[in-house]
Parts: C-alpha cells; structure tokens; sequence
C-alpha cells in the first residue's frame, strides 16, 4: 500500500512538472471538490441517524405512505414521485415502442402486498365450498 502511495505521488509530481502546473491545479481542486462531498455526505447521514422515530414508528410512515400510491402519485411533488417510484419498482421502468412498457420488477415489499392479495382471494368463501340448502327441516327415513 505504501509502495502505491509512492508511485501516485511520484506520478502527481510529473504530470505537475510535465504540464507547467496546470493539470496539477485541475487535480487538486477535484479533490478539494470530492473532499466537500464526503463532508456534506457525512453530514446528511449524521442528519439521519439522529432520528428519534422507532422502527414501529417507521414502519407505520411506510405503510400509509404505501397504502395509496395513486393519491401520493397524483398529490405528491416531483420528490414524492421519485421516492414512490423507487419504492414500487427495483430496477428502472422498460418501454418498448411497439408494446409499450413491459412488465415492471416490484421491489419485496410489492413483491409479499401482491402474494398476500393473491392468498386471500383463494381463500375458502365465509359460507363454505357445499351448495345451499333450504333452512326447511328435512324428513329423514329411519335407519
């Protein structure tokens, strides 16, 4: 590791000779720049972690927020949109010009909701799988 520190500062210290400096400045600054991100980065995860929500709390947010997807769609702003967006769909949206879009890939979570309906719609009916009868009492032949 320290033999490949060596050889990027000796690299630096040619490119600033060869180059009268300037690449050198080029380099320094896009370093300061990506130093800058780091800091603002840190401090936006600092930001985050320093939420007091539980992740009761969290998972409450989710599912309203995931209960209504049109009306967060149709109501939301541009930030809204894009966060709903990645929460339904794991990998950008495919479009095809001659059918159209095609078939999304849900994230997990739309993944177990979409499972879960299916579940409950091959549920048995409340009043059983056996044909009506008349609530009239039967006469039954003795045995």
């Amino acid at each position: 590791l320290k033999q490949s520190k060596i050889q990027q500062d000796h690299l630096i210290d040619k490119i600033a000779i060869v180059d009268g400096g300037e690449l050198f400045q080029a380099l320094n600054e896009r370093f300061r720049e990506e130093q800058r991100k780091i800091k603002l980065t840190e401090a936006k995860l600092k930001r985050i972690g320093a939420t007091n929500a539980t992740p009761k709390k969290l998972f409450e947010h989710a599912r309203k927020y995931l209960a209504s997807p049109l009306k967060v769609w149709v109501n939301g702003d541009l930030v809204a949109r894009q966060t709903l967006l990645k929460a339904c769909f794991a990998e950008p949206l495919s479009y095809s010009r001659k059918s159209g879009f095609r078939t999304p890939k849900l994230t997990p979570i739309f993944n177990a909701l979409s499972a879960a309906k299916q579940s409950e719609e091959n549920l048995v009916e409340p009043r059983g799988v056996e044909p009506l009868t008349s609530c009239m009492p039967c006469k039954r032949s003795p045995n």
